[in-house]
């Protein structure tokens, strides 16, 4: 999955403090991971990247209300 977004986003002008923290963190964990990957290792990073893309462009889960009872 590929997603196409300005320069703008990527910098992180449009963010908020905490998404930006975390973008921070998570590249700092890719830069500390540098050296290390296993084919194994580059599956599973690669899943967990975007299957974490993919729900961030989801949105929230739609949740119903529960019921009453009466």
């Amino acid at each position: 999955m590929r997603i196409d977004v300005s320069k703008r986003s990527l910098r992180g002008h449009d963010r908020p403090p905490e998404i930006h923290e975390a973008v921070h963190n998570l590249r700092h964990a890719l830069q500390l991971h540098h050296g290390r990957w296993s084919a194994e290792e580059i599956q599973r990073v690669a899943t967990l990247l975007n299957d974490t893309a993919k729900a961030i462009v989801d949105g929230p889960a739609v949740q119903t209300a529960p019921e009453k009872a009466e």
